[in-house]
């Protein structure tokens, strides 16, 4: 980590400074792409405070007066844009008030829940989608649409009335019912009207205010070099805190849990779906800088404030974009990173001690639009991934990210009962429409690997393989003088060799015949291998190997042709076999320290089953002029949502 002592420059900008009671509070800060000098920015931003967990509040549709002030705007049209069955397929806005109640918002409406997600009660319908959500506590929060207007409740939710517009994009939190921030601007009426604050110029994104007297900036003056500005008079002066040199510079995202707190996230360019980021932090007041983390990369190049190829031992952070940054303290903070070509985009890292020490979390998770991540507290949160043409699902965590468990996965808007569909992984919580259960079964039979000498001196090689991805271990396929039933495999590790017993039948020992590949598969990589057992069916072996070089087999399937995929979506990928006309298809997965496996043509009641690319599986009978479509989710099945128009 990097430790930065800097003096101090100041500009002086005269204007009149009300002093208001101020409040920490825990903030969220969104994927941000900006260019430098603009005044706004997209995406989403929320304060999330800790707060009691109420009951959920009754589901109304919100109605809207027409505010008085100079920020009126006009009245959204209740249902005008979510409609009954409308498929949700990704949540635009999160706003916690502890650790099982909150908000979450989408296209044209607002739902909360108070039980951690078992079911959700739908408190506002209308135009425009949900870009932000702010809980200021239990019943206090606000909401942006993307038309600019504010919406706002002060009864938890059982109604939601149109207060004013937002003065700009940028992080939007509020201190007491009455006093909040957008950037450079205040309201003291709850979000009715707006007043400009001072800021200082050449701003790469906007200033933000923690209070009415404490804000910081981001400017660049000089195409060589960018400067962290701080007022504490209410930017009737700014002083300089720290100035970095810079290859790049395109936004800036700026969050603050006290009076001389200070995270400063700033963006550079970006190439191959990798986008340049660094983090720094300061608690005194900008006396003393802490690089928390130096994102750069081969497609984006340098992070902002480092030069081209320096090498240095500060963090980076996972993923090849930044994500979202949840702000708790001036110890604790959390933010995601966002991989769009990878499988498991989403992923989440944090620090607790103010940026001396990163943490990347081991899981990562499905969902080709950038996550959302919010925070209650340093044990509580929600992580909410979504995909163009799948369900979007909500994950919790009451153990500070080190797991996160799925407990929703969306499905709709139900305008009639006011509730949003969906299956929920909580006991007692709401069931999925049209959900398919399937009935897992034990594997009763897995491969085995069984020390020995070395394959028998009269043994017949077929082929050799050496894997050198997987620990550089030494495959031989073989068959024994006197059995023509199958062919045999062993493996030669740093161990020692291995029996790997049969791998596939006599009949089909040429070399093309036998296959061994690495295979992400249940907890990690396995090693798998493929042998035939007839001209339209085959046996895969699966095992793992530890650190040490010993084998163990993992899952045996001969049930047809096998490909390995994360069909539910939930970061570990499942083995499916298919085989016959009509298909017969079978998955397996791993649960509770073993392999197990379900007949999907049993549960689905059909005579042919198959799995398509985009792992929507398909079923029908004889006579059917087209097949059923579902989706995977570890309850079970369900019907698949419409493909995205």
């Amino acid at each position: 980590m990097e430790t930065i002592d800097f003096g101090k420059v100041e500009v002086h900008i005269v204007m009149f400074v009300v002093i208001l009671r101020k409040t920490a509070a825990a903030l969220l800060v969104p994927l941000l792409l900006v260019t430098a000098g603009c005044g706004s920015s997209g995406g989403e931003a929320a304060e999330l405070p800790p707060a009691a967990s109420p009951p959920a509040a009754a589901a109304v549709a919100g109605t809207a007066p027409s505010p008085s002030g100079t920020a009126a705007a006009a009245t959204p049209a209740a249902g005008s844009a979510a409609q009954p069955g409308v498929p949700v397929r990704s949540i635009s806005a999160l706003g916690m008030t502890g650790p099982d109640a909150g908000w979450i918002g989408g296209k044209g409406w607002i739902a909360r829940t108070g039980n951690g997600g078992a079911d959700w009660q739908v408190q506002y319908t209308g135009q425009g989608t949900v870009l932000s959500l702010f809980a200021l506590d239990n019943a206090h929060a606000w909401a942006e649409l993307e038309t600019g207007s504010l919406l706002r409740t002060q009864d938890s939710g059982a109604h939601w009335t149109l207060t004013g517009t937002v003065p700009n994009r940028d992080d939007l939190h509020f201190i007491s019912p009455d006093t909040g921030f957008s950037g450079a601007a205040v309201t003291t009426d709850g979000g009715q009207t707006w007043e400009s604050l001072p800021a200082p110029g050449n701003l790469v994104g906007d200033a933000y205010y923690y209070d009415r007297l404490n804000g910081w900036a981001v400017s660049s003056a000089s195409p060589k070099d960018f400067a962290f500005q701080r007022t504490t008079d209410g930017g009737l002066t700014w002083r300089t805190v720290l100035t970095r040199k810079k290859v790049s510079l395109t936004g800036a995202v700026i969050r603050s849990t006290g009076p001389d707190d200070a995270w400063i996230e700033c963006i550079g360019d970006s190439g191959m779906h990798q986008t340049a980021y660094s983090l720094f932090h300061t608690s005194d007041g900008g006396r003393h800088w802490r690089t928390i983390l130096n994102h750069g990369t081969a497609g984006a190049g340098p992070a902002p404030g480092f030069a081209v190829d320096e090498v240095n031992d500060i963090p980076a952070n996972n993923g090849a974009a930044p994500g979202m940054l949840v702000v708790l303290s001036s110890e604790e903070a959390y933010m995601s990173g966002y991989c769009s070509p990878c499988d498991n985009a989403n992923t989440v890292g944090w620090t607790r001690d103010g940026g001396k020490t990163w943490t990347d979390g081991e899981q990562s998770f499905p969902g080709y639009i950038p996550a959302k991540l919010a925070m209650a507290d340093n044990r509580h949160g929600w992580f909410v991934t979504g995909s163009p043409d799948d369900p979007a699902v909500l994950y919790t965590t009451d153990n500070g990210g080190r797991e996160w468990k799925r407990a929703f996965t969306f499905q709709g808007i139900d305008m009639e009962r006011g509730v949003v569909t969906g299956q929920s992984s909580l006991p007692g919580g709401v069931q999925a429409a049209g959900l398919v259960r399937l009935n897992w079964q034990g594997m009763k039979e897995i491969p085995t690997a069984e020390a020995w000498s070395g394959i028998p001196p009269d043994a017949v090689t077929i082929s050799g393989r050496w894997l050198e991805n997987f620990g550089g271990v030494q495959l031989t396929f073989y068959t024994k003088p006197g059995d023509e039933d199958y062919v045999y495999a062993d493996i030669g590790t740093a161990k020692g060799h291995y029996s790997l017993g049969p791998v596939g039948t006599y009949n089909y020992r040429k070399p093309e015949d036998i296959t061994a590949e690495v295979s992400s598969l249940f907890t990690g990589l396995k090693l798998k291998i493929t042998g035939g057992l007839g001209a339209n069916l085959s046996l895969s072996s699966y095992y793992a190997i530890d650190e040490a070089g010993t084998p163990a087999g993992v899952l045996r399937v001969d049930t047809g042709h096998t490909r390995e995929a994360d069909v539910d979506r939930d970061g570990t990928p499942e083995a499916v076999s298919a085989h016959g006309t009509p298909m017969t298809a079978y998955i397996y997965r791993w649960h509770n320290g073993h392999a197990e496996v379900a007949d999907l043509n049993d549960a689905l009641h059909a005579d042919s089953v198959m799995l398509r690319d985009d792992l929507i599986v398909v079923a029908s009978n004889m006579g059917d002029s087209q097949g059923r479509e579902y989706q995977l989710i570890p309850e079970g099945l369900i019907p698949a949502m419409p493909r995205a128009e």
